[in-house]
């Protein structure tokens, strides 16, 4: 267990490397590290803790995020991509925790 939390910071250092702070649009970095502190704690929840409201929305911000993206702008920032591979993540943590979800909405 103690090894496999000592990859995980490891890892965790990592990605925060990176993610290339951009002074043009510090939001990116707002919600990169926001997502990795969701990531921790939809990682660390049960279904019940979680709540079916705040699960709600936190699905619907994500999907609607990852459905919104424009990939001509994903294409030239790469902090934009690791911002949706961080989404993508926080969908699967959320859909393991949640019975329902991201394969059950409209287009």
């Amino acid at each position: 267990m103690a090894a496999r939390a000592i990859a995980d910071i490891l890892n965790e250092r990592k990605s925060v490397r990176r993610m290339q702070l951009d002074s043009a649009d510090p939001q990116l970095a707002s919600i990169y590290i926001l997502c990795r502190a969701l990531a921790a704690v939809t990682g660390a929840v049960t279904r019940e803790t979680l709540g079916d409201e705040l699960g709600s929305k936190l699905e619907d911000i994500i999907y609607n995020s990852l459905k919104n993206a424009d990939p001509a702008q994903l294409a030239r920032s790469a902090n934009r991509r690791a911002n949706m591979e961080l989404y993508a993540r926080l969908i699967g943590s959320l859909s393991s925790i949640r019975s329902v979800g991201s394969s059950l909405r409209p287009d």
